[in-house]
C-alpha cells in the first residue's frame, strides 16, 4: 500500500473500522460484501479497499452536488431532495427514483404518527363529558388501590 492515496488522504494500512475523513469503516464495507456474496465466494481485501475507494468517492460526488443543489435554492441545510437532485444529476436515476419512494413512506409514517398524537393531545377526543368524568373516577380508584395495596376496599381513615 502507498502511504497517500490519490485524494490525498493517508492510509494508515491499519484494516477493521477504521474510517476515512470521506468513507465509511472498512469493516462496514467488508460486512455488506459478505452479506451479497454467496458463502462460497470471499472478497480480497484488494477487492474490498478498492470497494472502499469506490463508496469513499460515491459519496463524495453525491454530497458536492447536493451541497451544489442547496446552495442554489439558498439553503443552508441539506435536505433530501437536494440528494436526489444530485443522484439524477449524476445519472444514478434508479437511485433517486428508490430513495424519493423510500422518502416518501418515511413521511407518510411522520403525517400518521403526527395524526396519533394530534388525537392523543386533544382533550377527550370524542368523548362526552359524562364520559370523561367516569373515566377519570375510575383512574383515581385505580390509583387510589394501588397507593392502599388493597383489593378494592376503601381506605381507612
Amino acid at each position: 500500500k502507498t502511504p497517500a492515496m490519490d485524494d490525498g488522504i493517508a492510509d494508515d494500512g491499519r484494516s477493521g473500522s477504521v474510517a476515512t475523513a470521506e468513507g465509511l469503516p472498512r469493516s462496514t464495507i467488508a460486512k455488506l460484501v459478505k452479506e451479497r456474496l454467496p458463502p462460497s465466494i470471499r472478497a480480497g481485501q484488494d477487492a474490498l479497499a478498492l470497494l472502499h475507494d469506490c463508496t469513499a468517492e460515491f459519496l463524495q460526488m453525491v454530497t458536492s452536488e447536493a451541497n451544489d443543489a442547496c446552495n442554489e435554492t439558498g439553503k443552508k441545510t441539506i435536505t433530501e431532495e437536494h440528494v436526489i437532485a444530485a443522484l439524477r444529476k449524476l445519472d444514478f436515476d434508479r437511485f433517486a427514483s428508490e430513495c424519493a419512494g423510500i422518502g416518501g413512506e418515511e413521511q407518510d409514517a411522520k403525517a400518521a404518527m403526527r395524526e396519533r398524537k394530534k388525537k392523543r393531545k386533544q382533550p377527550g377526543g370524542n368523548l362526552t363529558p359524562e364520559e370523561l368524568l367516569a373515566e377519570q373516577q375510575a383512574l383515581f380508584a385505580g390509583a387510589r388501590q394501588r397507593m392502599d395495596g388493597s383489593t378494592g376496599q376503601p381506605a381507612q381513615e
